[in-house]
This record gives structure tokens, sequence and C-alpha cells, in this order.
């Protein structure tokens, strides 16, 4: 019998409650309580620097490294095939300052990755990489564009914390892209080709394709593919993104039955996988992140 394909990696979450921690042992806390007395956007910026470099500095405590190790062999152990070749990890940031109906946030903190290494031997290794990304996406929280975009919008400062999502990378990447849905009949598509981005890709001038999925069935081609007028995202991997989406969204505005949420964005990929024995290889989507749209959102 094959292995059933997963659409979703597993993976498993740093809590608010260690980042607050290393906050108040590495004695950021009490700069972050300074914001709100500094003096002009240069003092406001220098404190900022300061935030950030005591929370890179200071090292992360015993109990989260512990605590990680452990989730590494109860989570995600068995999908590593040996302790010879490390897993490259994804840390994406989470914050409590984000994704509600009044500000998304989209964009403004960071997302990390790191090696860790089974078997023995490695622990130094693992220690000094996954703490350096676990604090690299902790400092994020008070880079100066994020600080600035929260206090347009009379977030208190002092409240906001961070927490990670920790799961394995992504890889060979068919292509990449975000579905925005406001109704079943009314759903925005769009996909880059790969690993490029569809906001900021790396390539000046590229445009992603975009799916209008009203009543009926519309596609504007990615630039990479206007003139043969290929698509990014065919008819097979677009009928099993709408399938998965008829599952996921349900489910994840009953979490949040008191927030009435109608619409949501959906981050995915197309990976390449090999299946059966004959080394064929199919595409799978596989969902990344889901969550509540602040407003629409239109695509130029």
């Amino acid at each position: 019998q094959s292995k059933q394909i997963e659409h979703i990696y597993p993976g498993f979450a740093i809590s608010f409650q260690f980042y607050q921690r290393h906050l108040e042992s590495s004695g950021a806390q009490a700069a972050v309580a300074r914001l709100a007395t500094s003096q002009g956007s240069g003092q406001v910026r220098d404190t900022l620097e300061m935030i950030r470099s005591m929370i890179l500095d200071a090292p992360i405590e015993s109990e989260l490294l512990d605590l990680f190790r452990l989730q590494m062999e109860e989570t995600l152990r068995a999908h590593q095939n040996d302790d010879v070749h490390p897993i490259k990890l994804r840390f994406r940031s989470s914050s409590n300052a984000e994704d509600n109906k009044d500000f998304s946030g989209a964009g403004l903190y960071e997302s990390h990755f790191a090696f860790y290494a089974f078997g023995r031997g490695n622990s130094s290794q693992n220690t000094h990489h996954i703490s350096m990304a676990i604090k690299k996406v902790w400092a994020s929280l008070w880079k100066a564009e994020a600080y600035l975009a929260r206090e347009r919008v009379g977030i208190i400062q002092d409240s906001v914390q961070m927490g990670i999502l920790v799961h394995p990378s992504y890889r060979k990447e068919e292509s990449t892209g975000v579905v925005f849905y406001y109704a079943p009949d009314d759903i925005e598509i769009v996909a880059n080709h790969g690993n490029e981005n569809v906001q900021n890709p790396s390539i000046a001038g590229l445009t992603p394709e975009v799916h209008q999925i009203t009543t009926e069935h519309k596609v504007s081609y990615s630039s990479k593919f206007a003139l043969s007028e290929k698509t990014v995202l065919s008819a097979k991997d677009r009928k099993q993104l709408m399938a998965l989406l008829e599952g996921v969204i349900p489910k994840f505005q009953a979490l949040y039955p008191d927030q009435d949420v109608s619409a949501v964005d959906i981050e995915f990929k197309i990976l390449e996988v090999p299946k059966g024995k004959d080394g064929k290889k199919t595409d799978v989507v596989m969902l990344k992140q889901i969550r509540p749209l602040a407003k629409r959102v239109a695509m130029e």
C-alpha cells in the first residue's frame, strides 16, 4: 500500500512565553519600555536597534532547547531518512500583532531557516543553528518598519509578542502562490513558477499568473509564459487545490466562531514528488499557511 500523500507538513510551535522570557532575561524588556518615552525618530531607531541586538546577543534558555530537541524526535524524526543528512527547517514568524480584521501585518516580520542533524555528536552545532534562527525571528518584531506600522494603527507596543512555527523546508517546488478566498464564487489565485515570490519576485518585472474564479474561470498569464500561454497552475493542480480549500476553510472558520471569518488568504506550493515504485513523479499541492484577510487585496 502506497504511503498517503501529505498536503500539510508536520511541525510544532514555539509559544509566546519563550519570547517573553527571553525578552526579560536579555534586558530587552526594559528597552521596550523606554520606547514610550523616546523622543524623535533618531532616538526611536537607536532604541529599536538596541532591542534587536540584546535579543540576538543573549543565549536561549536551556528549557526551550531541550523541548525543541524533544519535538524534533517526536514530530519530525520519522520524516528524516537517515542520520547523515541534516534536515532543513523553516522558522516562520507568527506574532499577536498581525492577521486581525483591522491590521494584517503581512510581510513585516521575518522567517528564517536552519539545519538540524539527527544522531550523536551534533548537539553543539544544532544548538547554534536553531538558536540563531529563533532569535532572528524574535528580533524582527522590532524592525523599524514593523514598529512604525503598528504605531500607525495604534497597537500598544509593549503588548506585542512573537511565536514561531517550525516545519521542514519545502523542496523541489514547481510553483508557489496565494489564494485570496472571499466566497465560493469569488476566488483569486496568484501563482509564480518555481519558488518565485508572488509579491516580491527576484526577477525584475516578473508578473505572476492570476486565476479569477467567479461564475467563470479567467486566466491572466504570467509574464514568463505570456507568449506561449503556458499555465503555471495546471488544471489538474487547480482541481487538487480547490478540493483542499473545501476541506480546510470551513475548519479554519470553525476555530474562530466569534470572529465571523469569511475571507481568508492561503499560501500554497506545488511540489514534485516520486509516485510509487516505478519512480514516476507527480505534482502535490502543499498548504503552507491560512489566515483571515483584513481587507480585499487588489492585484496590480
